[in-house]
């Protein structure tokens, strides 16, 4: 196993990652309570995000730093086997599940928090130049290519939309998804949908337009 000290978020690439990933998901925060699994040194969820109400969760030692630094915001152990029992209507999850031993793990321990929304982001392999072999970062267990990663989440959740984002040096790609219910599971995933593509009518408010497109 891996040293936690190789995933540990610093003040200077927190600053630089991920923040069309918070940007965007702060455009379709519709109110209510922000649960950010991985929220780093907290710099976006504070960014963007000040004015809602958030619980963070990291491990040690940033996690102190957190508590000392935002005293006034929610912070706790960001451990999969302890799930919020409050409900969170979105959730945030940035360059995370590239980090877990077993991805399955992370997706079961979100799908058992109460949520609406969830955004996931993780770098997308095919603009890695790493094909094939281990994952040139050492922090990094398992990268996902475009299609992989939303196929990988498709068996799990109802994506919603699905993005690349740049990042610099790479793209990464970040997917909304939702869980499935009684209402959404029988709707099929468009592969895209152009503006004024017709859906049918069990479906429409499941959908709306999903469009892929490049950030």
């Amino acid at each position: 196993m891996l040293p936690l000290d190789q995933y540990i978020d610093s003040d200077k690439s927190s600053r630089r990652y991920q923040k069309a990933v918070y940007k965007y998901a702060s455009k379709i925060h519709e109110g209510g309570r922000v649960l950010d699994i991985g929220c780093g040194t907290g710099y976006k969820i504070m960014k963007f995000f000040g004015k809602s109400e958030t619980l963070g969760l990291e491990i040690e030692p940033t996690l102190s730093l957190l508590r000392e630094k935002y005293p006034h915001r929610c912070w706790e152990e960001g451990d999969l086997e302890k799930i919020p029992i409050d409900r969170f209507p979105f959730v945030i999850c940035a360059d995370v599940i590239e980090h877990i031993i077993d991805p399955d793990d992370l997706l079961n321990f979100i799908g058992k928090i109460d949520f609406n929304t969830c955004v996931m982001s993780t770098p997308d392999r095919d603009t890695l130049n790493n094909e094939l072999g281990p994952p040139r970062n050492s922090s990094h267990l398992r990268e996902w290519s475009f299609a992989e990663f939303e196929s990988y989440i498709g068996e799990h959740f109802l994506v919603m939309e699905h993005f690349q984002c740049r990042e610099p040096g790479y793209k990464s790609q970040f997917i909304v998804f939702r869980k499935y219910n009684s209402v959404n599971m029988n709707c099929a995933a468009p592969a895209k949908l152009e503006t004024g593509t017709a859906l049918s009518e069990d479906c429409a408010a499941t959908w709306g337009k999903r469009l892929t497109g490049l950030f």
